[in-house]
């Protein structure tokens, strides 16, 4: 009866109500037995699980670890897995019971319930350790399954699950298509949750191919949707991403108003992650506009949060950028240091993306400290990495490297410049890193 009415609460989108019920009805459980408790860990679960799908990770950790306590004290291996996966989605350091959640799901031979731990699990290790293939492979899995069972809610958020892995894999086209198909679901069973999370995806993958207008127009419909379920962590990373959409075309003073918007609304909130997130994009702002000192106090209050949040990812781009930020101010060792540790956080974690950003933003440090053969061979490593790992670079990171190519082009020439790339193109890891490491860097300033 609790997971009936929870998929009828929760497709009309009645967070708050079904929240309320739930806690009144817990409030009210004062027996003992194990049909008590596994009603009240029912009823924690439905609540976990709401808490997981509105982005409240650290509600649904703490509930989940409740239900999954009462799961195990009357031995039900069905709301074990379950609450495992409410305990630890999204957590990279969770993975392994994760995992143990799909095999308890398979050992009780229930397609649902597997295909639903298998979402969970690809969607924490694509999105939290980027492992595209493994990903692809557990979504695939999931999404034969719910179609298994016809649960077209399953099956939607099966389609989700590979639309993000393959963003993950940087294979937008096929992102696009898995988050249409979604969306398609979503809209039939009027989930406006769903569609929410669906409009969200094929924004970013209009954004990734350049498609502004059609990006904002998703996001802007997502707004929306999130505003009228009084969703306030889908609103933030709406406006989050708005700004981002903004700031890619090129309209920096919209992207400024939208991000100060999120921020405003994730102070709001409490919500650290959120409050991290939405600081990254006008750090990148400052950053752009030439403010290196607002961008470090901007970014150091992010890294601050990311430490409590264990975003290992965002971590890495807010390295990458206070390292910029640094070199702004002429602390060239304190950028030297920031870059070093941005590229060993991306390495623990398989984040391509931020490894070729820190060796970029190496190539500018590089560059600043009058070392241009370094620094040009530096870019064409980056490059050279770009190619082999599918990663893209957007519009406002050319624009944090803008000034030290030319700078490069003016000193090297176009023949020195070209050799020194493509040198650069076979240096390994470990050859940038002994480079970085060996050039001397004198402080400008001690700001």
């Amino acid at each position: 009866f609790i997971v009936a009415l929870g998929r009828f609460w929760f497709l009309r989108g009645h967070f708050s109500g079904w929240d309320w019920w739930l806690s009144a009805t817990l409030s009210k459980v004062t027996a003992d037995g194990a049909g008590v408790a596994i009603l009240k860990a029912k009823a924690l679960l439905e609540r976990g699980m709401l808490a997981l799908y509105v982005g409240d990770r650290p509600r649904a950790a703490d509930v989940g670890k409740e239900s999954l306590s009462l799961f195990e004290a009357v031995n039900d291996q069905w709301g074990r897995a379950a609450a495992m996966v409410i305990a630890g989605a999204w957590e990279p350091n969770q993975v392994a019971q994760l995992e143990e959640a799909v095999a308890l799901a398979r050992q009780v031979d229930d397609a649902w319930l597997t295909a639903w731990c298998l979402q969970w699990l690809g969607q924490t290790v694509g999105r939290t350790m980027y492992d595209s293939e493994r990903a692809e492979v557990l979504g695939a899995e999931s999404l034969a399954l719910a179609q298994q069972t016809g649960d077209a809610w399953l099956i939607g958020w099966a389609l989700m699950s590979l639309g993000q892995s393959g963003r993950s894999a940087h294979d937008v086209g096929r992102a696009d298509g898995y988050f249409r198909e979604s969306l398609a679901h979503y809209r039939h069973m009027r989930d406006r949750l769903g569609m929410a999370w669906a409009l969200g995806g094929l924004g970013l993958a209009a954004l990734e191919q350049g498609k502004y207008i059609e990006a904002r127009a998703y996001e802007e419909e997502r707004l929306t949707i999130e505003t009228n379920l009084g969703n306030k962590r889908g609103m933030i990373a709406t406006l989050r991403q708005l700004s981002r959409v903004a700031l890619e075309s090129g309209d920096l003073e919209q992207a400024r108003m939208l991000g100060e918007r999120s921020l405003l609304l994730a102070r709001q909130t409490g919500e650290v992650q959120s409050i991290a997130w939405s600081l990254l994009p006008l750090a990148r702002l400052e950053l752009i506009w030439g403010n290196a000192e607002g961008a470090i106090r901007l970014l150091e209050e992010c890294l601050a949060y990311r430490l409590e949040a264990r975003a290992s990812g965002e971590t890495v781009d807010a390295l990458v950028m206070l390292a910029w930020a640094a070199s702004g101010v002429g602390a060239y060792g304190r950028a030297r240091e920031h870059l070093m540790e941005a590229v060993n956080v991306a390495s623990d974690v398989g984040y391509a993306a931020g490894i070729c950003a820190a060796i970029e933003a190496m190539a500018g440090v590089v560059a600043m400290v009058g070392q241009m053969d370094q620094a040009a061979q530096l870019m064409g490593a980056a490059a050279a990495r770009r190619v082999t790992s599918g990663v893209g670079m957007h519009p406002s990171d050319r624009a944090l490297t803008a000034a030290a190519l030319t700078a490069m082009h003016n000193d090297l020439g176009t023949d020195g410049f070209e050799t020194a790339w493509r040198v650069g193109g076979s240096l390994t890891l470990e050859d940038v890193m002994e480079m970085v490491q060996g050039i001397e860097y004198i402080e400008r300033s001690s700001s």
